[in-house]
């Protein structure tokens, strides 16, 4: 299978879910966030604003805030991702792709190496770690430009596939992948 292939299978697995389960295992996997070590270690968190049955981020992100963290979500501006700290009573906007995202007037968000977690999204990963998105390239873009950032993204069991996603030189992996059941190394 092709990525645009593995994209199109997985993204109908995780809309197959129902809203009850969506939530149930979004927390599972947050609690085991929260209790790792990266997350322990780091200030600022830079992570996706959920959508479309996606895992979902906002109780993490209502954690790291009571926490004391700095939380930092994308904002795309002609075809660049960037990242603006925000806050629970920051209103956040309608982006591209009907995706929430802060507005450009928030503080910019700067990555420190040692005390970030970048949080990543994705439709599909594999047991080597390669990832799928939404085909723009925007994480990629964004982390190769920083090198060294601690990495995890968030996923169902349901889209870990069976298989080698496809990947090129310039296709960033997470660190690790947190699903309900498992963290992939």
């Amino acid at each position: 299978m092709d990525k645009k292939q593995i994209r199109k299978m997985m993204l109908e697995r995780r809309r197959g879910l129902s809203r009850e389960a969506v939530i149930d295992k979004s927390l599972q996997i947050s609690e085991k966030v929260l209790a790792s070590s990266e997350y322990n270690r780091a200030e600022r968190i830079f992570t996706f604003i959920s959508f479309d049955n996606e895992v979902d981020t906002g109780w993490l992100i209502r954690r790291a805030l009571a926490d004391g963290k700095k939380v930092a979500a994308p904002l795309v501006k002609n075809e660049t991702m960037m990242f603006r700290f925000f806050t629970l009573s920051d209103e956040l906007e309608d982006g591209q792709f009907g995706i929430k995202e802060p507005s450009e007037d928030l503080p910019k968000a700067y990555a420190k190496k040692d005390r970030t977690l970048v949080i990543m999204p994705g439709t599909a990963f594999d047991r080597k770690r390669n990832r799928i998105g939404f085909g723009k390239g925007y994480y990629d873009k964004w982390l190769a430009e920083r090198p060294g950032l601690n990495k995890i993204a968030l996923a169902f069991d349901i889209q870990i596939y069976d298989g080698v996603i496809p990947s090129k030189p310039h296709d960033i992996k997470p660190d690790r992948i947190y699903t309900e059941s498992e963290v992939i190394e």
